[in-house]
């Protein structure tokens, strides 16, 4: 399908489609590597993106999550409204292709880094059923070492990876996608998969053990694995108490584990933090700690607060979150690099946790959350859902005035 005469205008030249491209895999790429960099750069160099119209969105997603939001907003705006014009003409046209899935998951993850709601929970919606429909759920399960396109094998297994990660960032939703199981392959070394390195044997399993040595994005399917399994506890009411205690308990072990080598790794590296994994996991067990084994959805669910567990689990965060937010904010002038939107999401999360408990307990530093929040005024020049996560934090801080000034 050659690309719509209504769209070519709107492409951008091949200069400026590599410089698109540099500033992708030098950014949003290191925390979200789904697409291959050296199959894109081929790809590129011998296609017209007049006549690859697949390629030609994927290359108008990347320029609409690197483009700064601070610059033209109109122009910013037109490039988003052209995608999903195109994603609908090239879903009505019949076309299926892995390209169109990578398309269609940067598309979500630009909604919920803008905080664009409802149409982020139904693009990762479409994002589930367009995989599913690919056959990556299966996928996931199988890995052919003599097979020659190795590197087609891990983008769908990348790519089913990405859909389940960002269906889990709607913990007050129900999943589109099934939860992850321990059979279920997990991403090759990022560095591998950027080189373009064949793997000498099948990839981990999920079952592999936590100091097995993974790539980031195999950190966040890990990570992923773990929210996913702490959403379903949250949701259990088939279990008695017992059980339900029992799991709460591995689940924490499990999360305060990963947490603690995530940060670790983290932090031996001169990088800017990107920290998506470190993000899933301490928003899981902020999670954990905040409902007791009601349904999450249950009104009365936080009268019944674990309260000592769950101001451990805030103490464990703020000390994850605090190194964190003061690399972000030392390393911004120099090197951005577009980090996670999902980190923003943690540190409000933690926030508003660490808000909750301030008073009379010392382990809660007001300096130290004044940090988190620069941070994270950082992040939404970025992100600009970051300006509604500052809203809500208002909101409740003028209640909460409300509520002292009414006792």
């Amino acid at each position: 399908m050659s690309l719509p005469p209504a769209f070519q205008d709107a492409m951008p030249s091949t200069d400026e489609v590599r410089l698109i491209a540099d500033g992708f895999f030098t950014s949003v790429h290191v925390w979200f590597p789904i697409i291959n960099r050296n199959k894109f750069y081929g790809n590129f160099t011998h296609a017209s993106l007049q006549h690859e119209t697949d390629l030609a969105l994927l290359v108008l997603c990347m320029k609409m999550l690197i483009a700064q939001p601070s610059g033209d907003e109109s122009n910013s705006k037109a490039t988003y409204l052209s995608v999903k014009s195109l994603l609908v003409q090239l879903e009505q046209a019949g076309f299926f292709s892995i390209t169109i899935l990578q398309a269609l998951l940067l598309t979500a993850l630009y909604e919920i880094g803008a905080g664009i709601y409802p149409s982020a929970y139904m693009t990762v919606g479409t994002c589930a059923r367009y995989a599913s429909a690919l056959s990556l759920d299966r996928d996931i399960f199988k890995w052919d070492q003599s097979a020659s396109d190795w590197i087609g094998m891990e983008e769908r297994h990348r790519a089913w990876w990405a859909a389940v990660v960002l269906d889990r960032t709607c913990p007050e939703r129900a999943p589109c996608t099934p939860d992850p199981t321990e059979l279920q392959y997990l991403p090759l070394l990022d560095s591998d998969w950027d080189l373009g390195k064949r793997p000498r044997a099948a990839p981990l399993r999920l079952s592999a053990s936590f100091e097995e040595k993974l790539g980031k994005f195999a950190r966040m399917a890990q990570a992923t694995h773990l929210l996913a399994r702490v959403l379903r506890h949250l949701r259990d009411v088939t279990m008695d108490r017992e059980f339900l205690d029992g799991e709460m308990e591995t689940l924490d072990r499990a999360l305060r584990s990963l947490l603690d080598l995530t940060v670790a790794e983290e932090m031996s590296t001169n990088a800017t933090a990107f920290c998506s994994p470190i993000a899933l996991l301490g928003s899981a067990l902020l999670l954990l700690h905040s409902y007791s084994v009601t349904p999450i959805n249950s009104v009365d669910s936080p009268a019944k607060l674990t309260k000592q567990g769950y101001i451990m689990a805030i103490e464990c965060n703020t000390r994850a979150v605090l190194p964190i937010a003061r690399r972000i904010r030392n390393a911004w002038a120099s090197a951005p690099r577009h980090p996670s939107p999902f980190v923003l999401d943690w540190m409000y999360r933690c926030t508003v946790a660490c808000n909750s408990i301030q008073k009379g307990h010392a382990s809660v530093d007001e300096n130290c959350m004044q940090e988190v929040r620069e941070a994270m005024k950082l992040l939404a020049y970025q992100w600009p859902v970051g300006d509604l996560y500052f809203e809500l934090l208002e909101t409740r801080q003028w209640t909460n005035l409300q509520l002292e000034a009414d006792a």
